[in-house]
């Protein structure tokens, strides 16, 4: 029989309850354990989001830089090939390779304006 006149149900929802206060204060500290978990997912899946931009952006230069290299090598092979053929003295070979000259150029620049395109 309980000294004090109540019974155990009431302890059960007793507020001041010793085994009350320590369920709330574990439910507390549960509560701001989740919520600084869930602080620390957003804010790590914001900086994963920055450094994915940031590699984005990264490789997209570098491809823009590789065809920038490959466009100017294409224009000295172009320009190479047209020297060749105004300094030779027979037709046939300077149509060959005036031909070939043209054909690079336009074959480079179809590549080239592709792989444009697709860096964008």
């Amino acid at each position: 029989m309980s000294t004090t006149g109540n019974s155990p149900s009431d302890a059960a929802t007793d507020p001041a309850n010793p085994v009350n206060v320590a369920a709330q204060q574990a439910a507390d500290t549960m509560k701001t354990t989740a919520t600084q978990s869930a602080d620390a997912i957003e804010n790590s899946v914001a900086r994963i989001r920055e450094l994915n931009e940031e590699a984005i952006t990264a490789a997209r230069n570098a491809g823009q830089r590789a065809l920038d290299a490959y466009q100017a090598a294409l224009e000295a092979i172009v320009n190479a090939e047209n020297r060749l053929a105004e300094g030779s003295q027979l037709d046939w070979f300077t149509t060959l390779v005036a031909t070939q000259a043209e054909f690079t150029q336009r074959v480079g620049n179809i590549f080239l304006t592709a792989a444009r395109d697709q860096l964008k």
